[in-house]
């Protein structure tokens, strides 16, 4: 046959492949496995059932044990029967022993291989051994420096030591294909983990298999397609040889073993395969319309590849640019670095400024306080003082009225005395009487006057007094600060004011006291005179009318000073009440300013506190931006170097674009084309081809159970392969229990790769 039959035959058992779910690549190296459960369908081979109810389901797990030369050990079924309307009536013709219920106390019934369950539920989960021969299995030998070895003799050894492991399918059966006999087997997918500890195993070779790093472990996976090789016949030949794809059962690892142990090989097995997209492919025509559309497929693909690497050119310009833009950023991390430093020292100054501003204002705040406690003194201060020049201007008003009468008194006794004189004369010899009356008059009336004065004098001290304490007050709250000087100036120079004209009342109080001082003891003169020269008097009656004349216009005198005093007192007084009045207002306009000035003080000093605080927050983030600041200069030789390193990539990159869009229009041209050109000649040998995939399909959807199901039911199967570990103490064979996994453990972790995914 041409190479055109042999790249056609090579293109169909690709896609048989695929669908099974293993990929392998063109190389012969295995591939992962996409897709793949461990659910099958029932075998042809097992017992059939004896009895039929719909929407009966069946989920078989077969845990096969293997000695570790791959022999069969024991084999454990677990079952899963399902109906939705109760299992009363189900039986199915099972290859089982030991049947036991897991999940509840309902025993089986199972006789002549007729299993039942005389239930209602729904469900039944249910265990038995089989000696069946299981579809798939395994042969592991072993060589120990090139010597075979019983697996039992290697374990504790040490030297160069190969496992092989073959994969057998028991499934094979002669069918004719395209008027050939051969043998068909029924297509299935095995995957396998062999566990080789690095604390044992080193210079691991396992030819194309992958190697797999885990921890401390060293896994070999291994994917294989058992018997279809021989279902293919000659038609591997040219898949090997024009694909380079093979389809190997047989699979070597060695290794330099250290005191040899391993545990389990564990594998999976399935035949639940995607067959929908072979089984689309009806006949040949539509296996060329597919290389119809392989052909326009290649064509895109070329001019894809084109567009490719002309972008790649444009691609490594722009990463030029890049690079070139790196340099530049390269400067401005520089510059951000330095900027960042001016940052973190301007915040720190910012803290020290912030903290010392808050001391200030907690000095202020105290000051502020005492200014508020010395204001409500003065306030009550003030109030006495008005209250006092209230009493002083009461009492000067009395004295006033007092001056008054005297004066006019004065003026009356002047008056009488013509009078006097006239009746004198006629009256001289009750003068004597006369005199006396009117000197006790004279006296009596001068000393209630002068009690007056001081007692007005006396008040008036009084009010100085106060006035000096509140000047002190005042001078002393300056000199500590406690108080604006322009707030209290209007207070001390009023204060001030009154204090002077106080002190000039005072002064006048005491003129007026000697004025009356002088009078009093003049008027005594005279009543010591008229009592002394009563006598001359008679006879010096005239020389004494003119003295007495004077005497009483120099009382008269006297008399309208102590008037005008009065009335200079008076008035001083009203001024004081009126300055007492204005203090007063004053002194409560200053206690609620400092009331106002207080509140604002607490206020300042707890937002000096916030900023304070939020400085320190500041100087702590503008130190971490250096910090980051100073990282990120530090990497920039590396993102330049890494800009280097992508900028020369970029420049093999676009070569390999290059070379990618020479190949792609080769294979377009010399492949797909000549694929395309020649299809027609390949009509016999693809039908054979669709035939044997037919008879594949078959086989893989008539494997139903394995020891059996009811009739009609759907039925799945998963198949668990696993080896005796090779340890020391493992000197002989020994039965093992029925195992299932208890927890996700590494062998569950494995099962479970091969579940599907809906």
């Amino acid at each position: 046959m041409n190479n055109v039959y042999k790249k056609s035959v090579s293109l169909l058992l690709c896609a048989i492949m695929a669908s099974s779910g293993t990929a392998l690549a063109l190389d012969g190296r295995p591939g992962a496995i996409s897709g793949v459960t461990l659910s099958a369908s029932a075998d042809t081979v097992a017992p059939t059932a004896a009895s039929i109810k719909a929407g009966t389901t069946k989920d078989e797990t077969v845990y096969i044990f293997l000695y570790p030369d791959g022999s069969v050990r024991s084999q454990t079924v677990s079952g899963w029967l399902h109906n939705p309307d109760g299992l009363r009536g189900v039986a199915e013709r099972v290859n089982l022993q030991n049947v036991k219920n897991v999940k509840s106390d309902l025993a089986p019934t199972l006789r002549d291989g007729l299993l039942s369950w005389d239930t209602d539920e729904t469900d039944v989960y249910y265990q038995g051994q089989t000696d069946l021969t299981p579809p798939v299995t395994m042969a592991v030998s072993y060589t120990l420096d090139g010597q075979p070895i019983a697996p039992a003799e290697l374990a504790g050894r040490s030297g160069r030591v190969t496992i092989t492991l073959r994969f057998i399918n028991n499934t094979g059966k002669s069918q004719t294909v395209a008027g050939e006999t051969r043998t068909v087997y029924t297509p299935f997918a095995v995957a396998a983990v062999c566990n080789l500890p690095t604390d044992t195993f080193k210079n691991v070779s396992c030819g194309d298999l992958p190697l797999v790093a885990e921890g401390n472990n060293q896994m070999v996976a291994i994917a294989a397609l058992p018997g279809l090789k021989e279902s293919l016949g000659d038609s591997y030949d040219l898949l090997r040889d024009e694909a380079g794809i093979e389809l190997k059962d047989t699979f070597t690892i060695t290794a330099d073993a250290t005191d040899f142990s391993m545990g389990s090989i564990l594998a999976a097995v399935t035949s639940d395969l995607p067959l929908d997209s072979l089984k689309k492919a009806a006949d040949f025509s539509e296996l060329t319309d597919a290389l119809d559309d392989l052909q326009a497929a290649a064509g895109t693909l070329q001019d894809g590849t084109a567009a490719l690497a002309d972008g790649m050119g444009t691609f490594a310009g722009k990463l030029g640019e890049l690079a070139a833009g790196i340099d530049g950023l390269a400067g401005g991390i520089d510059a951000l670095a330095a900027g960042a430093g001016q940052v973190t020292t301007g915040a720190a100054d910012l803290k020290a400024g912030a903290d010392a501003l808050y001391s200030g204002v907690q000095t202020a705040a105290g000051g502020a306080k005492s200014l508020q406690a010395g204001a409500a003194d003065l306030k009550a201060g003030a109030a006495e003082l008005q209250t006092g020049a209230v009493s002083l201007n009461q009492n000067t008003q009395t004295l006033k009225a007092g001056a008054a009468g005297v004066s006019q008194g004065v003026q009356d006794y002047t008056a009488a005395i013509g009078q006097l004189f006239a009746a004198v004369m006629g009256k001289l010899p009750a003068l004597e009487e006369e005199m006396s009356g009117v000197q006790a008059a004279v006296t009596e009336q001068m000393n209630t006057t002068a009690g007056d004065l001081q007692a007005a004098a006396g008040d008036m001290t009084q009010i100085m007094t106060t006035l000096s304490t509140l000047i002190g007050q005042i001078d002393a709250m300056e000199q500590t600060g406690a108080a604006d000087p322009s707030v209290t100036a209007p207070l001390k120079t009023t204060a001030l004011t009154l204090y002077d004209q106080l002190n000039g009342h005072i002064d006048r109080l005491k003129a007026l006291g000697g004025d009356l001082e002088t009078l009093s003891g003049t008027a005594r003169k005279v009543a010591g005179d008229l009592n002394q020269q009563y006598n001359q008097m008679k006879e010096k009656l005239v020389p004494m009318q003119q003295e007495l004349t004077e005497k009483s216009a120099q009382l008269a005198a006297g008399a309208e000073n102590l008037s005008d005093g009065a009335n200079r007192l008076a008035a001083g007084t009203e001024q004081l009440s009126g300055g007492a009045s204005s203090l007063s207002g004053g002194a409560d306009r200053l206690a609620d300013g400092t009331d106002t000035l207080a509140a604002g003080a607490g206020q300042l000093e707890s937002g000096a506190a916030d900023l304070s605080a939020g400085a320190g927050k500041l100087a702590a983030g503008t130190e971490a931006a250096g910090a980051g600041a100073a990282a990120l200069q530090a990497g920039k030789g590396q993102l330049q170097s890494g800009a280097s390193q992508l900028n020369q990539a970029a420049g093999n990159l676009r070569d390999k674009t290059g070379e990618l869009r020479d190949g792609m229009s080769q294979f377009k041209s010399d492949g797909v084309d000549r694929l395309h050109r020649t299809a027609g000649e390949m009509t016999d040998q693809l039908e054979e081809l669709l035939e044997l995939r037919d008879a594949l399909v078959e086989r893989a959807e008539s494997y139903t159970s394995y020891t059996g199901s009811p009739e009609g039911a759907q039925s799945k199967v998963k198949f668990v392969l696993k080896t005796d570990a090779i340890e020391k103490e493992t000197a002989a064979e020994t039965a093992a229990a029925p195992e299932k996994p208890a927890k996700v453990s590494f062998w569950q972790r494995i099962v479970n790769l091969f579940k599907r995914k809906d």
